[in-house]
């Protein structure tokens, strides 16, 4: 399970949709022709980044820009011409924003809803008569700008940590077992369609620590220790209560018992917390190192079955 953004995106580009929609008609029946014009290319615009949400070979952040830019220019020329109820053009400018914050990085929405508020002003101070209603519109659209980027801010930093804490072991900082199986498919394709070989390593471990805050210091330095020794494309699970997994893609056998051998070294001349105490405990701390290449000969799950069971 983790956090998934492609609802909240498709919820934000159905307000965008929705937006589009209404201005077209609203504007057909004022006879504002130029202004549906774009709202109606805006329509066909967020109905397609809406269908390709979900399709990973999309540039999402083109698409998403080109939507936002061009919300943005369609409800500037709604603005020039009702520039008497300013308030109902901020309060679509609102949207706009809040959906920026939703569907681009902190520092594009940012920059993007900058502008948003800049082009505002200059179009209520140069163009309109500056009346209080006119002043009031752009204070409350700068105001909410600035609520809508804080809380943005704020939603993105629960929400990474929220991932984080759904894929990563709170304790080693390894990744679960459920994203560990997710990477193991994708090498597991790479090796199907290009024959990329990969190689896993099975770290079974066994103890007796006195307590289980010992255990914990333990185990957290082990992993650290193995984690300082792999390459950033090799990935660490704790997979269960007994066992880390080690992933190495793109690696042959070779080189994946030169490394089993090396991370058994290390942990053998470590020196860990326990055996640094004044009076340190006589602790049996046991590690069992078992290296696999995959080959073609077994199914994924077998073959996966058989190095957790040697």
């Amino acid at each position: 399970m983790s956090f998934d953004y492609q609802h909240l995106k498709s919820a934000a580009f159905s307000g965008i949709l929705f937006m589009s929609v209404y201005h077209v008609i609203s504007s057909i029946l004022q006879s504002a022709f130029l202004v549906s014009f774009f709202f109606l290319f805006n329509c066909v615009l967020s109905t397609l980044a809406l269908l390709a949400v979900n399709k990973p070979k999309i540039d999402h952040v083109k698409l998403t820009l080109s939507v936002m830019l061009l919300s943005s220019f369609s409800l500037y020329i709604f603005l020039l011409s009702h520039l008497d109820t300013p308030n109902a053009t901020s309060i679509w400018f609102c949207i706009i924003i809040l959906c920026n914050s939703v569907l681009l990085s902190s520092s594009l929405a940012f920059r993007l809803n900058l502008s948003i508020i800049i082009s505002y002003w200059l179009i209520i101070v140069l163009l309109s008569n500056k009346s209080l209603l006119h002043i009031e519109s752009a204070l409350t659209l700068t105001l909410i700008t600035l609520l809508i980027s804080m809380l943005g801010q704020v939603t993105r930093n629960l929400v990474n940590q929220l991932e984080l804490s759904i894929k990563t072991d709170t304790l080693t900082g390894c990744i679960q077992t459920d994203e560990f199986k997710l990477e193991l498919a994708k090498v597991t394709q790479l090796f199907d369609r290009y024959n990329t070989p990969f190689s896993l390593i099975c770290i079974k471990y066994d103890s007796a620590f006195p307590s289980e805050s010992e255990f914990e210091i333990w185990i957290k330095e082990l992993a650290q220790l193995y984690q300082s020794r792999l390459r950033k494309t090799d990935i660490l699970c704790r997979f269960n209560s007994q066992k880390f997994m080690i992933l190495l893609p793109s690696t042959p056998h070779k080189n994946a018992e030169t490394l089993c051998s090396d991370l058994k070294k290390c942990a053998d001349a470590y020196e860990f917390s326990y055996q640094k105490a004044a009076n340190p405990h006589n602790i049996n701390t046991r590690l069992t190192f078992v290296t696999e290449t995959y080959t073609d000969k077994d199914t994924l799950e077998d073959w996966f079955q058989k190095l957790q069971s040697k």
